[in-house]
């Protein structure tokens, strides 16, 4: 049979988004932290945007006029209007919700709070210059896990500086003596060796040193009756030094913060109160600068009246500037929609979880998907999970990310036939179960799995060990107290 090339022509119907849509996707899917690291980096690309309120430009500026619609920020209400406030059904006004009242982070980062003792130590030069590299060499937990050998390669190589093994170690024995205690660890077991060598000499002291110098693998693998055996300590001694144990922080790095525990430390995107019973929500737009398009450009285009009599030279200069101006104000709308698209996903998720927005009781939290938000909010589902990627909201009851208010459905078996049922429902019936058995003799994960179709949550065995682990839990061996 003979093959032949055949050339088919075909009508097929591709939706392609204009670049306005591209860049309003892009806009989106952006927190407010790296929203105002965009906005600055388009204020350094296109002069014609401007950023604060439009009079700044030119002071001595003749129109007076307050809310030009090339202008966006806080003066023209985009940023803050009764419509950008929900307070399901109250027609109180947006003031009832003080913006003051809600702490904003302190911006103090994690180098500032060491670079600002290490200013305090007396030290020459060169150990000034080794430390403030040691400090550049911690990982967001505080510890220091890169050798120092390492750092002695870095240095040379990068820097051309020779330097000893015993200099470094100096530095680093400087820098351990910083607060909080246990930075600049080179592992786990140093860190808490040295949070346990600023503690005041009591009869624990002794002990918690050797146990973690001598029995740190015991310590970690929970075999507390080996090390009662080895040294000898009665159930009562060994419950004390378990509890002190446990106030050791083995990321000392994370009290740096005062906004989080990591150098990501979370800044909110949403602002939710209630009050009165009515919840009351807003976007974080604090740091947002406002913006406009540059007074300067759209006179030069006003001026620009007969575009036939100009010169070449002249011509290419008014397109440029109509480019910067169109590049601006589509930048402006992009964030414009911006606002729009959370506000309206944010209400969606806060009528579908009300109950717990108002009570703050997780057990009100109910199965929901993005595709009933993308429902309610009248947008695609791809326009939920950019809303809801990297986004927290500040509730009374602490700040989430909204994938939290995501709660997936339990899927019945056998004679359950309650769809309304939840996994968070099932992991917390787990936790009950957990908290409530006998510390000494510890259930398994099979006995779990049978206890929990007694309560009426038939799953299976790996699904009790996946919950657990998602509840934080260790497993019945290591739950296990003496």
């Amino acid at each position: 049979m003979q093959q032949k090339n055949v050339q088919l022509q075909s009508l097929k119907q591709i939706q392609k988004l204009s670049p306005q849509q591209v860049l309003e996707v892009r806009i989106l899917e952006l927190s407010t932290e790296e929203l105002v690291q965009r906005i600055e980096t388009e204020l350094l690309d296109n002069e014609a945007l401007g950023k604060g309120a439009e009079e700044e430009e030119n002071e001595f500026t003749q129109d007076e006029e307050q809310g030009s619609e090339d202008s966006f920020g806080a003066s023209e209400d985009v940023l803050r209007d009764p419509e950008d406030d929900y307070d399901s059904g109250n027609s109180s006004s947006p003031s009832a919700m003080d913006v003051a009242s809600w702490q904003i982070r302190n911006e103090v980062s994690f180098n500032d709070q060491l670079m600002e003792q290490l200013g305090e130590a007396s030290l020459s030069e060169d150990e000034v210059f080794l430390t403030k590299y040691l400090i550049g060499s911690l990982e967001e937990d505080g510890l220091l896990h890169k050798d120092l050998q390492k750092i002695a390669d870095e240095l040379y190589l990068n820097m051309g500086v020779e330097v000893s093994l015993e200099e470094l170690e100096n530095c680093l024995k400087v820098l351990q003596q910083f607060e909080p205690a246990g930075i600049g660890g080179r592992n786990l077991q140093e860190c808490l060796l040295l949070q346990v060598e600023r503690r005041q000499s009591d009869a624990l002291k002794p002990l918690l040193t050797e146990i973690l110098s001598n029995y740190f693998d015991d310590l970690c693998g929970n075999r507390w009756e080996k090390i009662a055996t080895q040294l000898q300590l009665g159930k009562e001694e060994v419950e004390r030094i378990r509890k002190e144990m446990g106030k050791l922080n083995p990321r000392p790095g994370g009290s740096l913060f005062t906004g989080g525990p990591n150098t990501n430390s979370i800044l909110p995107d949403f602002l939710l109160s209630v009050e009165d019973g009515q919840i009351q929500l807003m976007l974080n737009n604090a740091i947002v600068p406002a913006l406009h398009v540059s007074e300067s450009y759209t006179q030069a285009i006003e001026k620009a009246s007969n575009v036939a009599k100009m010169s070449k030279k002249e011509g290419e200069e008014l397109a440029y500037i109509r480019d910067k101006m169109e590049r601006a104000q589509s930048f402006i709308n992009a964030i414009r929609q911006r606002h729009t698209t959370l506000l309206n996903t944010m209400r969606a998720i806060i009528d579908c979880q009300k109950e717990y927005f108002l009570t703050g009781d997780e057990s009100a939290l109910r199965p929901l998907t993005m595709k009933e938000v993308a429902a309610l909010a009248k947008v695609d589902i791809s326009t939920v999970s950019r809303v809801c990627n990297s986004k927290y909201v500040q509730t009374p009851y602490g700040t989430y990310p909204l994938k939290r208010y995501f709660i997936e459905r339990f899927a019945p078996k056998k004679n359950q036939t309650d769809e309304d049922i939840t996994t968070q429902e099932v992991r917390e019936k787990l936790k009950e179960i957990i908290d409530s058995e006998d510390k000494q003799a510890p259930y398994s994960d099979a006995k779990l799995q049978a206890l929990l179709a007694k309560a009426g949550y038939d799953i299976a065995r790996r699904t009790v060990a996946k919950y657990r682990e998602q509840l934080g839990l260790e497993s019945g061996r290591m739950r296990k107290l003496l």
